[in-house]
């Protein structure tokens, strides 16, 4: 497995702090089945059913700590996991069948060996994103310990049908992909996350209208990126962002990413980078803001 970027917690996983413009081989993992990176940190799951942990999750922290894993560590096991994802101080894992599981961990005891436990009422699960669940049989289902909720929207959980996908930014916005190849969105929507052509929160699902033929759909912190059956990729939410100029530029309605064919797979990544697998093995890459793909060089 390979990772490229900036690495200033280690979260390229390669024994170095050092920044690559090309994928780097991340240590000590093979035959890994699933992987999460959020916030200069990085969590993976191997066909052994292991849990590795690397990078530093104390980014956002001020203070002399020492809690950078520059290269992944075994941090538990738990048989028939297909998916994880980081959640604050928790990594929650997926199974197999269909229960959710959860590892809790002390930022400053990032290796610690830790015992997976059980979530209640997690069962019957076939995908997991942020705080809310997607079910076998196409409804939606929420963490038991979420803490915010609108009334209206613990109504709508209950009653929405034949969802196939699920992106879920925690007290943030939901997306979701339906079996019609429709795409829905409800909640925050300061960033343009809710597609329609508006920045005006919505409690209830919005269809985005210019979107239609949708096979997969992909979000990222305010970044969202859809596939359509045709093989293009479409992108809207946060464009750009810099906090010392105090520029922020957001896209409210999707855009098709000119000159990228026969996608595959899509990924809305963190730090304005998306990428996209196509159909003949190759990856690309595009900034939020150009659009302008360029293939990843691999060594």
């Amino acid at each position: 497995m390979g990772l490229g970027g900036g690495n200033s917690t280690g979260q390229l996983g390669n024994g170095t702090m050092n920044p690559s413009a090309v994928p780097v081989q991340v240590k000590n993992l093979k035959n890994v089945i699933a992987i999460d990176l959020l916030e200069g940190a990085g969590v993976a799951a191997d066909k052994r059913r292991d849990i590795w942990f690397w990078g530093d999750r104390l980014i956002w922290a001020e203070g002399p700590y020492d809690t950078i894993v520059t290269k992944p560590k075994k941090i538990s096991h738990l048989y028939g996991v297909i998916s994880l994802e980081l959640h604050g101080i928790y990594i929650n894992l997926l199974r197999k069948d269909g229960t959710v599981w959860r590892l809790t961990w002390d930022h400053m005891s990032p290796t610690k060996y830790l015992k997976p436990e059980k979530i209640p009422g997690m069962e019957e699960i076939c995908q997991i994103s942020g705080d809310l669940a997607l079910k076998f049989n196409g409804t939606l289902c929420a963490f038991p310990d979420r803490l915010v909720f609108q009334p209206e929207e613990v109504g709508l959980i209950d009653t929405l049908r034949n969802i196939v996908q699920l992106g879920n930014m925690s007290r943030s916005y939901t997306i979701i992909l339906k079996e019609d190849n429709t795409v829905w969105a409800w909640g925050r929507n300061r960033c343009g996350t809710l597609g329609n052509v508006s920045y005006e929160d919505s409690s209830i699902p919005i269809r985005i209208n210019n979107l239609d033929n949708i096979v997969a759909i992909s979000v990222n912190g305010a970044m969202c990126l859809a596939l359509r059956s045709d093989g293009t990729a479409w992108f809207w939410g946060l464009a750009y962002l810099n906090f010392d100029q105090n520029i922020k530029i957001y896209q409210n309605v999707p855009v098709k990413v000119e000159g990228l064919e026969d996608v595959q797979l899509i990924k809305a990544g963190g730090g304005n980078r998306n990428i996209v697998m196509k159909t003949d093995g190759t990856y690309w890459i595009f900034d939020s803001i150009n659009r302008i793909p360029e293939k990843v060089p691999f060594n």
